[in-house]
């Protein structure tokens, strides 16, 4: 009984922490913080827009497709690359 109570103050922050994507501790916020201010200036990937989806060779030519929309989402188990091609 009184683990469980030690122990909720700790369920909450991580529920939290899932919920609203960010950690609760000072140690946490302050990476956070340095994270966010490396990667406004600079982005961890760049890809080519229009997107090559086969390479020119043997007399055929490039074949290219735009790139609408790109996201990232991260959540306590992965890092989720999403995009959008068209035309």
């Amino acid at each position: 009984m009184v683990v469980a109570i030690i122990d909720l103050p700790d369920d909450v922050s991580e529920c939290l922490a899932d919920e609203l994507g960010l950690s609760l501790g000072l140690f946490n916020l302050i990476l956070t913080a340095i994270a966010n201010h490396l990667a406004a200036g600079s982005p961890l990937m760049q890809i080519e827009d229009p997107f090559p989806l086969l390479p020119s060779g043997q007399g055929l030519i490039e074949v290219l497709t735009p790139v609408e929309f790109l996201g990232v989402r991260v959540n306590a188990d992965e890092l989720i690359v999403q995009g959008d091609i068209g035309s």
